[in-house]
């Protein structure tokens, strides 16, 4: 006798996932032409790299991945930041609004994702992944100042802070001046936790209090 089979019917949502971006000007909003690359997260391979002159922009990407996406302005400070979609199987959109900041004196440019271990002034490996970017605008603006300043939470003294901070600027800079980056280009300024963004009440916001901020003194 014949066996029977059962099939079942799977339903599959359609599509790859895609990532759905507008650039535009940080001051006027305006939409902006610029350099897109989509590395992966080792960044030893381009997934996707086009000059893209309008916005909104939709770009396919692959499933299960976290991709690391990069955005370059002449004029502007470059932008950096992972598209994370491990464990994403269907044709969701991911969309992201990117704000790119004019090389200006007096603007600033915050990277809470420059990571640190915990008590510890040592930069880690995605850190330095994310100052690359900076690296870029280093080499192309020869005159350009930047102060980097490092801030903190509220846990601990406010000596303790103010010294750790200190410390992770100074390590940022030496991270940047190895990279290329002359001396005279950087300022490295230790804020402690003088100007938290968020109340200092939970750890989401804590965490968003450690960050590093580069504001630009001056630009020839």
């Amino acid at each position: 006798t014949e066996k029977a089979f059962q099939f079942r019917e799977v339903k599959l949502k359609p599509g790859v996932p895609q990532l759905n971006i507008t650039i535009v000007d940080a001051g006027t909003s305006n939409t902006l032409a610029s350099t897109v690359d989509l590395f992966t997260m080792d960044e030893s391979s381009i997934v996707f790299s086009e000059p893209v002159e309008i916005s909104p922009y939709t770009i396919d990407l692959e499933y299960d991945k976290v991709h690391v996406l990069q955005v370059r302005s002449p004029g502007y400070f470059s932008y950096k930041d992972t598209i994370n979609l491990a464990h994403v199987f269907d044709g969701r959109e991911k969309k992201r609004e990117i704000r790119l900041v004019p090389l200006k004196a007096g603007n600033k440019i915050s990277l809470d994702n420059i990571y640190f271990q915990p008590n510890e002034a040592n930069l880690t490996d995605f850190a330095k992944v994310m100052l690359v970017e900076l690296t870029h605008v280093l080499k192309l603006e020869k005159n350009i100042v930047i102060e980097v300043g490092a801030h903190t939470d509220g846990v601990g003294t406010l000596e303790y802070n103010q010294s750790l901070s200190e410390k992770r600027a100074q390590s940022v800079k030496k991270y940047l001046l190895e990279k290329g980056a002359s001396d005279r280009q950087l300022i490295a300024k230790g804020y402690g936790e003088s100007f938290p963004i968020m109340p200092n009440d939970t750890e989401e916001n804590r965490s968003r209090n450690r960050r590093v901020e580069f504001k630009i003194i001056s630009v020839e």
